[in-house]
């Protein structure tokens, strides 16, 4: 593969991971797709994969604030 090939691979898997499944967080949808992407992805090169499941929480975020006083 040459330098070019491997760039754009690269590209189109950051923008599937980070873009295209917007929310990985442990547990979560995103979470599992992303797992399964990456795993498809090495089966095709020929890796063994095995998944563990386990149990996750997820968490919600609902915002920060920082005051500061003189």
């Amino acid at each position: 593969m040459n330098n070019q090939l491997l760039y754009n691979q690269a590209e189109a898997y950051m923008k599937k991971l980070c873009k295209d499944i917007s929310d990985r967080s442990v547990g979560s949808k995103g979470n599992i797709k992303a797992t399964k992407f990456f795993e498809n992805k090495l089966s095709l090169l020929g890796w063994a994969t095995n998944m563990q499941k386990f149990d996750a929480i997820d968490w919600w975020d609902g915002g920060a604030e920082l005051r500061l006083r003189w």
